[in-house]
């Protein structure tokens, strides 16, 4: 089975004009999360991410940002019922929905 990962040649271009390839690299990391974990709000701590990009923490920390600047991702808190912080995630905008996709799970 062939899986892909796609975003639009507008995008693409928004992503490098303002954030360059490290951007555009970290965002496709994110959705190719999200393909995997079938959501648009992976699991993905700032310590996976280094090491799946092979960057070190300050690098990371700025490309992320840049991409929540730029409205590529948010950083989401899920809360228990008490309203204690029980995980972080990252919701990654501007993924294509095709049929073929599964719905994607959202958490609150």
């Amino acid at each position: 089975m062939i899986d892909y990962i796609s975003i639009s040649s507008t995008r693409l271009q928004e992503l490098f004009d303002n954030g360059g390839p490290d951007c555009v690299a970290m965002w496709m990391k994110y959705a190719y999360h999200c393909k995997r974990q079938k959501t648009n709000q992976v699991k993905a701590t700032q310590v996976f991410m280094e090491n799946g990009m092979g960057w070190g923490r300050d690098k990371t920390r700025a490309v992320k940002e840049t991409l929540i600047e730029l409205g590529y991702i948010e950083q989401l808190s899920r809360k228990d019922k008490h309203g204690k912080i029980v995980g972080w995630f990252i919701k990654v905008n501007h993924l294509p929905k095709t049929s073929k996709d599964r719905k994607y799970t959202k958490y609150e």
